[in-house]
């Protein structure tokens, strides 16, 4: 049902897309802190729970723009701020086969003026007392266009639709680059940041400030819900709650505090602040739905390969260079073998255990596995695949992080 449906590609292409999606969103993380102002003029020619839909390596949000209400896939995003959607009319919009949202066609579609308080002069450019923006992503994506208000609709798992008017959101008339496994298929983002223009923000008190997901495995089931409010979805347990720090390259991230990693229970002993922001504004660590893999810097994240190495040393397993060029450990996966290890990041007052079925991606059927883990420059980041079958809730009340295992197939029930 999701957009963002992987459709015919194989286990290894559906590795190599997430694998070039979260390079592409590092590079875009750390390259840019804020909204960049825009320099030309783009012209113009809950709350409930709302269904959340995997690609495989992205999860998208269904919302209904505009008056009358018209549904939009938005990749969910929590280290974004700005809610935006491909606009028509368009200078430049890339191809899709549903329609993309027409501000002419809405009766409560209106655009922010430059002199109105929404529009903030530390992230957006006025041009034609119009006020405007420029996102840029990896490989040189760009989304531009005008910051605007709209009507949004959330259809909900079961009561009435719940409407709220006067969203704030980006009318994307002018957007190029954007990758090929993308463009196609989803309409826009739904930014979920600690930014004043994402969606839990804007909603505020109705939504208690704060929202939960619980991630599917794409195998098993293609939806669950996102809940608002006191709607969290706690099915028992014992839950764990980190406080959020600040991330200074980006205040609006979900900074959190890594302290160490275990690795089937053995704790790596990180010295003191690896996992910290450093005063150049490097490292520092984040939790993050917009990426599939979990990224860490490239002397910690050799340190956790390594861990892994020596944990199948005793398997005698046999490393598979079908992963060799997608910067991913892989091992041919014997018949019947089960015996995966456990994966803990160590939270300041809060383990977060990856249970052993899901800190690999694995492919039964063409006998491999691959640990969902990259280095990178300057981040470490909680990715998607890691966040599988865990309720996660992020409250603004209090600054923290909430989380306890789930069986996310079983989310709507």
């Amino acid at each position: 049902m999701s957009p963002f449906y992987a459709g015919n590609l194989t286990f290894l292409e559906t590795l190599k897309q997430d694998v070039k999606l979260s390079d592409a969103r590092v590079t875009h993380l750390v390259s840019t802190t804020k909204h960049s102002k825009s320099t030309t003029t783009p012209q113009p020619n809950l709350m409930h729970p709302s269904v959340l839909g995997d690609s495989g390596g992205l999860y998208s949000v269904s919302i209904a723009i505009g008056t009358p209400p018209k549904d939009f896939h938005l990749l969910l995003d929590t280290a974004a701020d700005l809610i935006w959607t491909q606009c028509e009319p368009c200078v430049f919009c890339y191809p899709k086969t549903s329609p993309i949202y027409d501000s002419r066609a809405s009766s409560t579609y209106k655009n922010v003026p430059c002199d109105h308080v929404a529009c903030d002069k530390n992230q957006y450019q006025c041009g034609q007392n119009d006020c405007t923006y420029i996102l840029t992503y990896g490989g040189g994506a760009e989304a531009k266009g005008i910051i605007s208000w709209e009507t949004f609709t959330f259809n909900t798992q079961d009561e009435p639709s719940t409407t709220f008017g006067n969203m704030l959101f980006g009318c994307s008339n002018d957007n190029s680059k954007f990758p090929l496994v993308l463009k196609e298929k989803f309409d826009g983002v739904l930014g979920l940041s600690k930014g004043l223009a994402s969606l839990v923000v804007q909603l505020g008190s109705f939504a208690d400030y704060r929202f939960s997901y619980c991630l599917v495995k794409p195998q098993v089931r293609p939806m669950s819900y996102m809940k608002f409010g006191t709607d969290m979805g706690f099915r028992g347990g014992a839950v764990k709650t980190t406080k959020f720090v600040k991330i200074n390259a980006n205040p609006e991230w979900y900074g959190l505090s890594l302290v160490d990693i275990s690795v089937n229970g053995k704790r790596l002993n990180f010295p003191p602040n690896t996992f910290a922001e450093r005063p150049d504004g490097g490292g520092g660590t984040i939790i993050d739905s917009g990426a599939q893999v979990s990224l860490f810097e490239k002397g910690p994240y050799t340190t956790i390969e390594n861990a892994f190495i020596d944990y199948f040393l005793q398997y005698d397993m046999e490393r598979d260079n079908v992963c060799s060029d997608k910067s991913l450990l892989c091992y041919k996966l014997p018949k019947d073998f089960n015996s995966f290890p456990s994966m803990t990041y160590h939270f300041q007052d809060a383990d977060f255990t990856v249970a052993p079925e899901n800190v690999f991606l694995v492919n039964r059927e063409d006998s491999y596995f691959a640990l969902p883990i990259v280095g990178s420059d300057g981040l470490n980041l909680l990715g998607a695949a890691h966040q599988e079958n865990t309720r996660i809730v992020y409250d603004l009340n209090i600054d923290s992080l909430w989380f306890v295992p789930e069986d996310c197939s079983q989310d709507g029930y």
